[in-house]
């Protein structure tokens, strides 16, 4: 009898044993990013290591264009939710990390239950005494463990990984896009507004000449077509003031929307008419590959790609069994009196 006994704690102890060794394989292809030939410089200019500065608009020296560009940070719209779908993917990737570790949960409880069951001669006193009602008093944890044999738990965590390294590039694509968006359309204002009161002092000086050459026709020192002229000229440049007071109001309200604000914010911000923002500060972009590596939708297709790669080995994984570790913890009893002893371990 003892040797059975014995053969059968070995063989638990060799399938446990064999189990936490096979804790160790995972299914499915290993990830290793794409390598493509491409060139590590230009063919006549020289590489710049400092090339993406974080708040590249501050070489501009405009306090308009940071406060603007800081409002559009904290309020665009696409931004909030791309910082959302971040925390979503931060969320599954804990989720799925989690599902590598046992779970346990706590609990207690208190039942009174009756024995149904019948005998012959039901008013005999075994009958009785089985039959009267009893309590059942529980404490403690229940445990359970999914044994990830084939590491279809940890690919998918790996992609869960990837999925949310690819949603944080996502964020930076939208964010590099609308503060780019944003400093184009704040230049195009500023170029609207000078071009605006060009166009106002061309049509002041064409109502002065028209004034000057009737007065000149009314002394008889002119012909009536000279103000025919002047003042063809004049409906002209009116036309093109109405034209770029259009354009203007157009780039505040494409502005409004980059900011997420109600329409006529911007007008208050870039009211006072101010130079076009420059800069005397030279920039030399990286070479090609450097520049293709910093370019979010490629980073972003690359971590789509080991996501992509980590949930074969997922699928795969459903090929083979599951095999889960479950056990309980904790005090058992029918008598409250006795239900903290030693005696009602379980």
């Amino acid at each position: 009898m003892n040797s059975y006994r014995y053969i059968g704690q070995s063989l638990a102890f060799t399938s446990i044993l064999g189990s936490l060794l096979l804790l160790g394989c995972m299914v499915g292809p290993d990830y290793k990013k794409p390598e493509l030939p491409v060139p590590q410089s230009w063919q006549a200019a020289p590489i710049s290591k400092n090339t993406n500065e974080q708040l590249w608009w501050q070489q501009f020296n405009d306090p308009i264009l940071n406060h603007l560009l800081e409002k559009a940070w904290l309020g665009n719209l696409d931004i909030k939710t791309a910082e959302a779908r971040i925390m979503e993917a931060r969320a599954l990737q804990a989720s799925a990390t989690a599902a590598l570790f046992p779970t346990g949960d706590l609990m207690a409880g208190a039942s009174r239950q009756g024995n149904t069951i019948g005998f012959p001669g039901g008013s005999s006193n075994i009958a009785q005494q089985v039959k009267q009602p009893f309590n059942m008093f529980k404490t403690g944890f229940d445990v359970s463990w999914e044994l990830d044999l084939f590491g279809g738990h940890r690919r998918s965590a790996e992609a869960a990984k990837a999925e949310f390294e690819a949603a944080n590039v996502t964020r930076d694509d939208i964010l590099i896009s609308t503060l780019a968006e944003i400093a184009k359309t704040y230049v195009e204002i500023r170029q609207y507004q000078n071009q605006l009161a060009i166009a106002q002092q061309m049509v002041d000086a064409d109502t002065k000449t028209t004034e000057l050459t009737q007065q000149r026709v009314d002394i008889g020192n002119n012909a009536g077509i000279d103000v025919t002229r002047t003042l063809a000229i004049l409906e002209h440049d009116q036309s093109q003031l109405a034209y770029f007071k259009n354009m203007l109001a157009q780039a505040e309200f494409r502005m409004d929307v980059l900011l997420g604000e109600k329409p006529g914010l911007s007008h208050t911000l870039v009211k006072a008419e101010a130079s076009i923002p420059t800069t005397d500060k030279a920039l030399i972009l990286a070479a090609p590959a450097v520049v293709m590596t910093h370019r979010p939708d490629i980073r972003h297709a690359e971590r789509m790609l080991a996501a992509a790669t980590a949930k074969q080995g997922v699928a795969t994984a459903k090929f083979y069994p599951d095999i889960s570790l479950t056990g309980f913890i904790g005090l058992f009893n029918t008598n409250a009196g006795n239900f903290l002893n030693v005696s009602s371990k379980s």
